[in-house]
């Protein structure tokens, strides 16, 4: 009698749970917190996938292949163009170490075996009677002794002409060791042509002592020249890079000053002939004297 009881008053009580939770879905949730926010900001219905929700959308992706990769090139900009920049050359502090130390050590040999062509080419450098006077003795050709120090000119102004490069960064090879053998080159190029037109000047024109006398003052001012660059390529290769660009300005003005010199003494030594022959002159100082120093000039350039 009691179980029967408890069974009826379950049924009761499931039944009126399942009434009130209808009147609840009917009614006002009190869960709800639309009251809470403003007007627009209640989404009311989510997007309800139809199909089943088991189910895996699978997206279909492109496999890029080697051959594709290959075929996809990156667009560039043609307003930013990448400009190549030379690489600086391996070893070159080392290489004008060695260089400056064989030929101060040449140097120094020489300066002891023949002490007195210094003094005269000195003293012929600064006097231009003394130059006559050695010229005289020296005959048609030049003494050998002269000429090793022409040849010691040729190397220091090689290295100055190398050390200009390297610190501006006109590499003209990869390899230093070329790059200052076509310096080398290129001076005596310079100066072999200028006595190759002399000599020729000389047997077209009648002047051939004049011609003479002054391609050994071309050459006694380039001993004088080359000794005075050693110092000079001695700072500007190993001091710091603001003061080497000073010192090498500075040579140039000291190498200029030194062929205004000689060209003031070669007017002297042609100052008869220059009235007479004005046109040929001025084709001389423009053949020979400026157009070998422009040309390296812009060969310099062209490499850099």
């Amino acid at each position: 009698m009691v179980r029967g009881k408890a069974i009826i008053l379950t049924f009761l009580f499931l039944l009126l749970s399942t009434f009130h939770f209808l009147n609840a879905q009917e009614g006002t949730n009190p869960f709800d917190l639309e009251h809470r926010l403003e007007k627009g900001e209640v989404n009311r219905q989510a997007p309800v996938n139809a199909g089943n929700p088991f189910d895996i959308e699978r997206i279909e992706t492109e496999v890029v292949t080697p051959e594709k990769r290959t075929s996809i090139t990156p667009t560039t900009s043609p307003s930013k163009t990448t400009k190549k920049k030379k690489r600086p050359q391996k070893h070159s502090s080392s290489f004008v170490f060695w260089l400056i130390t064989i030929m101060l050590i040449v140097m120094t040999f020489l300066l002891t075996l023949y002490n007195s062509i210094i003094e005269k080419s000195y003293r012929s450098f600064i006097n231009e009677n003394f130059l006559k006077m050695v010229h005289r003795d020296q005959g048609r050709i030049v003494s050998p002794h002269y000429m090793v120090f022409y040849i010691l000119f040729f190397i220091n102004l090689s290295i100055f002409v190398f050390l200009v490069a390297r610190h501006f960064g006109w590499y003209i090879t990869a390899s230093p060791f070329w790059s200052y053998m076509i310096c080398l080159g290129g001076v005596i190029m310079a100066f072999l042509f200028k006595h190759l037109l002399l000599m020729l000047i000389g047997a077209v024109f009648p002047l051939s002592k004049e011609v003479r006398q002054y391609s050994f003052t071309i050459v006694v001012f380039s001993i004088i020249l080359g000794l005075a660059l050693v110092p000079f390529n001695l700072l500007i290769a190993f001091t710091d890079p603001e003061l080497a660009r000073v010192l090498i300005y500075a040579t140039i003005a000291l190498i200029f000053g030194v062929y205004a010199y000689r060209a003031i003494r070669g007017l002297i030594i042609a100052g008869s002939y220059i009235s007479l022959h004005t046109f040929h002159f001025f084709m001389y100082l423009c053949t020979a004297e400026i157009a070998p120093a422009v040309l390296l000039a812009k060969w310099v350039l062209v490499q850099g």
